[in-house]
């Protein structure tokens, strides 16, 4: 019982089975955490990817289309490439861009800090120039996949004395394997890892930095707000926790009814059914911005709020439906649907954290889309 989008052609529709089929070959579901934690199976499964065309499709909207863009983000999402092609100089265009594209190398953020989450113009790590390039020191925090990336996209102060804080940031695509720098993994609530990442007197040469010295904001806003869309293409896993509830729903019965025909029930549905299609409408919004050279700063913030924020209603919905045995966790004997809506609830809190909290995104919101006084 799967819910219809408002534009789903057979097109679109042929592409989302494509990708499907794909990854059910080559990133089975009931082997994706497995692989995952193993960096030999990311780099094959990317490659695979690559060479298939599946990485770089989503580099060119025209290319691709608007919707099949969307099919991209929801199926397969990838985020990086795009904002060294906008900012990188053409040597670390030739010198990463392959790789990142046929999957070789793989890339992690480091912005997040211990005194600077979300306000990240309040970051504390710093980068001081030397004779030969460049020295690094601090600490960063919730850095996802940092225990299997080549490289960090790295946000560090390089003139602590700026006017205003956002002016003296760089950024820098450091090696992870850079002499210097301690990952620590770190298994957050939803079962994968979060790295703490030190930086001690990590010396990088000059062409690690990306863009201008102390221009590094414009950047980090711009690769935020991809991430924001990207994030927003969280979606289609939203859309197949509320199909297999849905359709749970239809072929169970309670008093020799179907559920589905509970009125409590099918307001809960449709609630959801509606709050989905509104946030992939949100998310076409914001792709059809940057398939148009613009930067959707609010509108992104504007998907990822929605987005994050349904990823959250969709599981508390699904088990006031499905009463206690919905909260078991995967692999208990008595877990409704094998846990996987009390999985989905833990798993939602970094939906509504990363990439910036929704606090501070509705605050972006208010100032850049609506206007008002900070």
């Amino acid at each position: 019982m799967a819910v219809q989008s408002l534009y789903e052609t057979d097109e679109v529709q042929q592409l989302r089975d494509s990708a499907r089929g794909f990854l059910a070959r080559y990133w089975p579901p009931d082997k994706a955490l497995e692989r995952a934690v193993r960096p030999e199976a990311l780099q094959e499964f990317w490659q695979r990817a690559a060479a298939q065309g599946w990485t770089s499709l989503g580099l060119d909207a025209e290319a691709g289309g608007l919707r099949e863009v969307l099919v991209l983000l929801e199926e397969l999402g990838r985020d990086a490439c795009p904002v060294l092609m906008a900012y990188g100089s053409p040597e670390q265009q030739q010198r990463f861009l392959p790789a990142f594209l046929q999957g070789k190398d793989t890339f992690c953020l480091g912005y997040s800090e211990p005194e600077a989450g979300s306000d990240l113009a309040s970051l504390r790590t710093t980068a001081t120039r030397d004779e030969t390039g460049w020295v690094i020191n601090g600490t960063k925090i919730y850095t996802t996949m940092g225990d299997l990336a080549d490289y960090v996209w790295l946000a560090a102060r390089t003139d602590p004395d700026a006017p205003v804080k956002h002016a003296g940031i760089s950024v820098f695509l450091v090696p992870t394997n850079t002499p210097g720098i301690t990952i620590r993994p770190d298994i957050a609530l939803y079962g994968h890892p979060a790295c703490t990442v030190f930086y001690d007197n990590v010396h990088v040469p000059e062409d690690a930095l990306v863009g201008q010295v102390n221009g590094g904001w414009r950047i980090i806003t711009s690769a935020l707000a991809s991430e924001r869309v990207l994030m927003g293409g969280i979606v289609a896993g939203i859309r197949a926790y509320f199909d297999q509830l849905a359709t749970y729903l239809a072929e169970t019965e309670c008093d020799g009814r179907p559920l589905r025909e509970d009125p409590l029930v099918r307001g809960g549905i449709g609630s959801l059914a509606a709050d989905l299609e509104a946030a992939r409408m949100l998310l076409m919004q914001s792709i059809e911005l940057v398939s148009r050279g613009q930067v959707p700063f609010h509108q992104a913030a504007m998907t990822k709020v929605f987005t994050g924020e349904l990823g959250e209603r969709l599981p508390e919905t699904a088990l006031e439906l499905l009463g206690t045995a919905g909260t078991f966790a995967p692999g208990t004997p008595q877990a409704m649907l094998d846990g996987t809506f009390e999985y989905a609830l833990r798993d939602s809190i970094y939906k509504v954290i990363g990439g910036g909290s929704n606090e501070i995104q509705r605050t972006l919101i208010a100032t850049r889309g609506l206007g008002l006084p900070r």
